[in-house]
């Protein structure tokens, strides 16, 4: 009796599995059904799923100005043209020919540029084609390009020996120059507002670091006086012989330049650096509050970037023995509205004005060996 109880409870058991499994099958196939809608699998899903999403894409500015090159087998960036793009992506391709060169000052004073995108078609970029570009935080090279890197948003060549632009926008207030570089191209940190500190590696045989300030490894070129510091005076070591391309440029902190009493190549008066025999005005201390300046009779040069971004000068006097004034010595100037000339007007036009001196010669200029005055 006992044994046909048994046998009877286990065929319900097993009928209660078995009916259990067909209803878990039924509504696997319903859920199925319900989830396919009797369509195929989403391909495209599949295929993005599987893709390499850290590849960005970039898509080419328009607007940009090109000059054909001498054997018209490529094309030269040489402007920002009608592009009001921030973010700018030169195009491997224009016309049908490679972009291959960036020119000469191509992206100079574009202040609204944040970051530039450059292809592996540029084999070449021209002397400060990035100067002054004050919101710059990111130079992107594609990783195909042979000729040039980018670390950390900052521009290379290939092998990274060469240091070709910081990128001036952006606010870290320290960077190191890494043990590869060798050599630093001039204006590559001009108007990098936020350094306060620039450090070399200590592996780097090339450069070497003073307090911040960025000099050649024997320490007689000043190379780059980190603009970003707040104090009112610097004094140019006994050492220093040289002085690199802008050093001071846009440096509004500096109200005093002075010269080690055994410095042999410079000298300074009232606080503004000249050359020794003082024939070559080099820096105007622009943070001075001074709105008139006079230019003494020795000089008979004025420096790149002598003047740069300096705003509280409403006037200036420049004295006939003046031959010579360089490039940007007056740039941004915004505040100059009269120029008074210790000669001619026909030695006015006889002086070599070198590029971006628009506010000197935009000014009102006086003529001290004729009547009346040149206007803008």
């Amino acid at each position: 009796m006992r044994s046909f109880f048994s046998k009877r409870i286990g065929i319900i058991i097993l009928t209660i599995i078995i009916l259990a499994a067909t209803l878990v099958a039924l509504s696997s196939c319903i859920q199925s059904g319900d989830s396919d809608d009797g369509q195929e699998p989403d391909d495209e899903q599949e295929t993005n799923d599987g893709q390499d999403q850290s590849e960005p894409e970039y898509t080419p500015t328009e607007g940009l100005s090109y000059i054909l090159n001498e054997d018209e087998s490529g094309y030269t960036v040489s402007g920002i043209g009608t592009a009001t793009d921030t973010d700018i992506v030169i195009p491997s391709e224009h016309n049908g020919l490679p972009v291959t060169n960036i020119g000469d000052s191509t992206f100079n004073s574009c202040f609204s540029l944040t970051s530039i995108f450059i292809p592996d078609s540029v084999t070449s970029i021209g002397d400060f084609a990035f100067t002054y570009c004050e919101l710059l935080t990111n130079i992107i090279v594609d990783e195909n390009n042979t000729a040039y890197a980018s670390i950390d948003g900052n521009l290379y060549n290939k092998d990274k020996t060469t240091l070709i632009q910081y990128a001036i926008g952006k606010t870290a207030t320290e960077f190191t120059i890494p043990d590869s570089v060798t050599s630093i191209e001039m204006g590559a940190f001009v108007a990098s507002a936020s350094l306060k500190n620039i450090t070399v590696d200590e592996n780097n045989t090339a450069y070497a670091s003073i307090d911040g300030n960025l000099y050649n490894k024997d320490k007689t070129t000043l190379i780059q006086y980190a603009i970003g510091k707040t104090a009112t005076e610097f004094t140019i070591p006994d050492g220093v012989t040289s002085i690199g391309y802008g050093a001071f440029a846009a440096c509004t902190s500096l109200t005093s330049i002075t010269v080690d009493e055994n410095n042999t190549a410079y000298a300074s008066i009232d606080g503004n650096l000249y050359n020794k025999d003082k024939t070559t005005l080099i820096q105007y201390a622009i943070g001075k509050t001074a709105t008139e300046f006079t230019i003494p009779d020795s000089v008979t040069s004025i420096g790149v970037q002598a003047f740069s971004e300096c705003t509280s000068l409403t006037s200036i006097d420049i004295p006939d023995s003046v031959t010579v004034i360089g490039n940007s010595a007056f740039y941004n100037c915004t505040s100059l509205t009269d120029v008074y000339y210790g000669g001619t007007e026909e030695q006015w036009n006889g002086i070599s004005i070198d590029r971006y001196n628009e506010n000197l010669t935009s000014a009102n200029i006086h003529f001290s060996a004729a009547e009346g005055t040149q206007a803008a």
